[in-house]
């Protein structure tokens, strides 16, 4: 993950954002959200049945969506992105208040910017006692 320069070019910060389950295909029991370099995790956060993560995924153009996990963490809110149909990367944006104060990005070039296995998530109906169906608070 890294900050996008004037030039559209993403300037890597040599940290990882990763989403993991306790199964590859729902319903999960568990759900985490990892950030930071490899052996140091910055952020974890754990979703359960009792502190559920909000997803959703919404379309931004012709052929083009999103799939987004989101969890709140006091007056954090943070958002995992997919860019899905043509558009191709992944965003972690975080938020508090209100007021968007991250916005990192992978790059575009699946298998060297970022991986995507993504997990087997309904995102219209989730079956995970760890998810509930819910759009984004804050505007991006």
């Amino acid at each position: 993950m890294g900050k996008l320069d004037g030039n559209g070019v993403v300037r890597k910060s040599g940290k990882l954002v990763s989403l993991c389950a306790d199964k590859p295909k729902e319903p999960f029991g568990r759900f985490v959200y990892r950030y930071g370099k490899p052996g140091e995790v910055e952020i974890e956060h754990v979703a359960s049945a009792a502190e559920r993560a909000a997803l959703t995924s919404r379309a931004t153009g012709p052929r083009m969506g999103e799939d987004i996990f989101a969890f709140q963490r006091g007056p954090f809110t943070y958002y995992v992105v997919e860019a899905t149909g043509m558009a191709q990367g992944i965003s972690v944006m975080v938020f508090k208040s209100g007021k968007r104060i991250a916005d990192l990005f992978s790059g575009n070039d699946a298998g060297t910017d970022f991986r995507s296995d993504m997990l087997e998530v309904n995102f219209q109906r989730p079956a995970s006692p760890v998810f509930e169906k819910k759009a984004p608070k804050d505007a991006f």
